[in-house]
């Protein structure tokens, strides 16, 4: 009994980790990152600032692909956590959580756009400066789009414990 303790409260503690993990790695890329290179309504400085700061803002989308890692990990610890409790609802939980992983990341692509279409490839010398600098600002719109989206699905794995499984865990 005491070593199925232990290992719940391992299990716990590992969830809580890769929680935690998540966390820092997208408040990294969110609330550094974002309020350091975007601004709001200005395409011409948001490009210099990311053209100025490419290697940041890669490490941004690297750490976001990075947080949705964590966040699966999450994912399949609190399955095997709970899974006991309710099969059902941990399933529920376990299946918005990817979905919302499987958003975030294809999600990343739009920030890989706008990195695109500020590399001054040959084949995007048939576009004016501030025509892509409005694509680009085309792409982070798309991005902040499918952070909403985001949102919207990862609220479900929020909702899928009911008062009957949480007073089985007590």
């Amino acid at each position: 009994m005491e070593q199925e303790t232990n290992s719940l409260k391992q299990t716990a503690r590992l969830a809580g980790l890769f929680y935690l993990l998540q966390v820092l790695t997208i408040g990294f890329n969110l609330g550094y990152v974002r309020s350091t290179l975007i601004v709001a309504g200005d395409a011409a400085a948001t490009a210099a600032n990311i053209t100025a700061n490419e290697s940041l803002f890669r490490l941004a989308i690297a750490s976001n692909i990075l947080a949705q890692i964590f966040l699966f990990f999450f994912g399949l610890t609190i399955f095997k956590l709970f899974k006991g409790v309710n099969k059902t609802l941990t399933t529920v939980f376990l299946l918005s959580l990817l979905l919302s992983v499987a958003i975030a990341v294809v999600n990343s692509l739009n920030n890989f756009g706008a990195l695109l279409v500020l590399s001054n490839a040959d084949y995007l010398k048939a576009f004016q400066p501030e025509q892509l600098k409005a694509l680009m600002m085309i792409f982070l719109r798309l991005s902040n789009s499918g952070i909403g989206l985001l949102e919207v699905f990862s609220g479900f794995f929020l909702f899928s414990w009911d008062k009957k499984a949480s007073k089985n865990i007590n």
